[in-house]
């Protein structure tokens, strides 16, 4: 039996040796998918781990998974470039193969594509970070001081097809964000209109059994997370402001929560911060970070032993703490019912 495949919407995966994750990911999603017919295009950047095997499993399921294999790793830009060029449908979600998608995502996302205006975008929430009011935006430097940063994050992204087919994927290849550069370069040279959906929020997912591995738990945080982005960001046409993109250097740290003072302190704890990257990125850190530099130079005479037991002991606490408050409801809970 064929299945007719939806029109509106489809998901691209791309990904890279975490056959674990994605096969976690295909069956939490499946069942959501399965509801509207929705087609995923999964594209495996040359992966050596059993990728390939899991998505063969999954495809005797549901045959509207598509499933692309590159030869060599071509970086993480190109293959998301050919993921997004792959679907035919109105609306293409780039979604990240350790994200979850709530569990109204994509019936509220259906609605929004079956209305008469056709979104250059549609920008979905992370985490619940963001408070602005669901709406439309249709000034450039408003949605690049408001969304900016949080539109780094590629599973927040849903392209019209008239997007992907006029973007100049070639200008921001090898920055890192080709996903969220199109779009600024795209709307930079028309009227436009992006959605906001505040309502619906990209969050992990987590399974105590998986192992996430990225460049945000290495050293190359840093390289990506302050050079790259800023890089990116100056980058970008001159139709933003200055204002904005200064703003937008410094946001990445704050959605992202990595450098933060919080996280900077967590980057110390595990090694990744140390006098060495100080030294390495202390000029930079004045455009992406929003406290003195000094301070990070701080943090690096902290022992990292020291910020471990802090952390460890932190947690127990909040576990403990939660746990009593679960106790102390659940017994005035038997004292109401008495």
């Amino acid at each position: 039996m064929t299945l007719l495949t939806n029109p509106k919407l489809s998901i691209c995966i791309p990904t890279y040796n975490r056959a674990d994750y994605l096969d976690y990911s295909l069956g939490v999603h499946l069942p959501k998918l399965k509801e509207h017919n929705i087609q995923i295009f999964i594209y495996d950047n040359a992966s050596n781990d059993t990728t390939f095997d899991v998505v063969s499993k999954w495809k005797k399921e549901y045959p509207l998974i598509n499933y692309h294999r590159n030869n060599i790793n071509l970086g993480a830009d190109l293959n998301i470039e050919l993921a997004l060029k792959a679907p035919t449908t109105d609306y293409i979600w780039l979604m990240g193969d350790t994200y979850l998608i709530p569990d109204n995502g994509l019936s509220h996302i259906l609605d929004l594509a079956q209305q008469q205006i056709a979104y250059d975008a549609i920008v979905v929430n992370l985490f619940n970070k963001l408070a602005f009011p669901t709406g439309n935006y249709s000034d450039h430097d408003q949605l690049l001081g408001d969304l900016g940063a949080l539109m780094s994050c590629l599973s927040c992204l849903i392209f019209h097809k008239d997007l992907i087919s006029n973007a100049d994927f070639p200008r921001y290849r090898n920055t890192n964000f080709i996903q969220t550069g199109i779009i600024f370069e795209y709307l930079s040279r028309k009227e436009f209109t992006v959605h906001w959906a505040r309502e619906i929020s990209i969050a992990s997912l987590n399974n105590p059994n998986l192992k996430k591995s990225s460049w945000a738990s290495s050293k190359k945080i840093f390289d990506i997370g302050i050079t790259s982005w800023t890089n990116f960001i100056f980058s970008l046409p001159a139709k933003y402001s200055l204002e904005k993109k200064l703003a937008t250097c410094v946001g990445f740290g704050q959605v992202s929560q990595a450098f933060t003072i919080k996280g900077m302190l967590i980057l110390r704890a595990q090694g990744t911060l140390d006098y060495e990257i100080y030294c390495k990125f202390k000029d930079i850190f004045k455009l992406s970070l929003p406290y003195p530099t000094l301070l990070v130079l701080a943090l690096t005479i902290i022992p990292k032993g020291l910020l471990k037991l802090a952390i460890s002991a932190k947690k127990k606490f909040k576990i403990q703490h939660e746990t009593e408050s679960h106790h102390e409801k659940k017994h005035e809970a038997k004292l109401g019912n008495a």
